[in-house]
This record gives structure tokens, sequence and C-alpha cells, in this order.
């Protein structure tokens, strides 16, 4: 390995600190800091949808009943797109349950559609009437089923990590490695590499020549060069 450079960088990030430590603590290889050339978006999280079954829209003069099956935190939609001022309906929910965009116990006299998120918290169970749909002036009361199961959560996963070793044009790559270009070598001019990439899977810090190639992977030995 004499005169050859090693570099690792993660797959999203675009700076790796000078440090010696091990990624599988600490998720950064004792390498070189290297930039990567690939602009990072981060957005903000949406909020996750239920699952909603029924009528859609709700047919105010006759509504229909609906389910929804959810986690706290999620939300769902319900559309009231023939309300009117002759036909309309009074909605209450479950104010333990769920929060909306309407207050409970208001009437919907016009085309809308109300948001439900379910509350944080909300203890999971089967709540066959969270949601009452009153017509007016007259018809038989509807209701909306609401069906909450617990969320379980899971820490994330630790990037993709990539590792790059500089070699001459003639030279074959290592076993496990894949041949490619790169701008880093020789001073930033640029110069052949060998790439492969490690992942974390199952508890389980894995090796291969391409993402692509994850499927015929196999256990990292904590090396950074072949």
């Amino acid at each position: 390995m004499s005169g050859r450079f090693i570099r690792a960088y993660p797959a999203q990030m675009t700076r790796i600190p000078v440090l010696e430590r091990d990624p599988r603590r600490l998720g950064v290889f004792p390498l070189v800091a290297v930039a990567v050339g690939l602009p990072v978006a981060i957005e903000a999280p949406e909020a996750m949808a239920a699952t909603y079954s029924g009528d859609d829209p709700i047919n105010c003069s006759t509504p229909g009943s609906f389910t929804v099956d959810g986690q706290p935190g999620e939300t769902f939609e319900v559309d009231f797109a023939s309300c009117n001022s002759s036909t309309y309906v009074t909605l209450t929910y479950n104010e333990a349950l769920l929060s909306g965009s309407v207050a409970s116990g208001a009437t919907i006299t016009s085309a809308q559609t109300v948001t439900f998120s379910i509350r944080s918290g909300a203890p999971a169970g089967t709540y066959a009437a969270a949601v009452t749909i009153a017509p007016s002036p007259v018809g038989s009361s509807k209701y909306g089923g609401l069906t909450i199961t617990t969320r379980t959560s899971s820490p994330p996963s630790p990037p993709v990590w990539h590792q790059s070793y500089s070699i001459e044009q003639s030279t074959d790559c290592a076993s496990g490695w894949a041949q490619s270009w790169a701008q880093w070598p020789n001073d930033g001019s640029g110069g052949h590499v060998c790439n492969r990439v490690v992942f974390y899977k199952d508890g389980v810090w894995l090796v291969s020549a391409t993402e692509e190639e994850a499927s015929v992977s196999r256990p990292w030995d904590g090396g950074t060069a072949p």
C-alpha cells in the first residue's frame, strides 16, 4: 500500500473530521477528510398518513360510515364535498383520541375537507364511534371507526460509507472492490480508484463492491484497505 492514499466518506455527508475513530462505534472512519461534491437537502419530515377506508367524499344527505387504521401522530382527511346550507351534517369526534381542523360539534354547511390527527399517546385499541356524522335536518347518524395501533420506533441505521484507494491505470482492483475514476487522486488532478461500500444491516457491518451489489455482501472486518 506504499504511496497509495485511502479515502472513505459517507453517502450523504460533505466532510469527515480528521479523527482516529472506530466507525462501528462512532460512525467515522480513521481516514483523511474529503469533500463530497453532492449537495444534501434536508427537509422536515412530513406527517405520516393513516389508512382511511369508506365513503370518499362523504355524501352529506345520506352519509356512510368509514374506518381508519393508524398510529399516534398520523393524520387522515374526511372530505365533505357535497355539503351545503340545505344538506349539512353535524360532526363530533372523540377529542381524547383526535384533534381536528374544525371543532368537535361543528356543523359542516359547505364543501370542505376536515383533517384529523391521532393524538400522541392515544391508547391502542378499536373505537367504533370515534367520529359521529349526524345528517341534518333528518337522517341516521353514521360513524367513523378508528383502530389505533402502537407505534414501534427503532433507531436509524448508520449511513452507508464509501471506501476508496488510488491505483495505476494498469492495476487491477483487489477482490471485493470496484474500479472507477475520481477527482481526488494525484493532488486533485484525478485518477483511477478502487471503491467499495460499508453498510449496517440487521446488527452487522457488511461490505460490498457497490450498493447495487449489496446482495453479495460479506461481513466487514473493520479494515480500510485490501
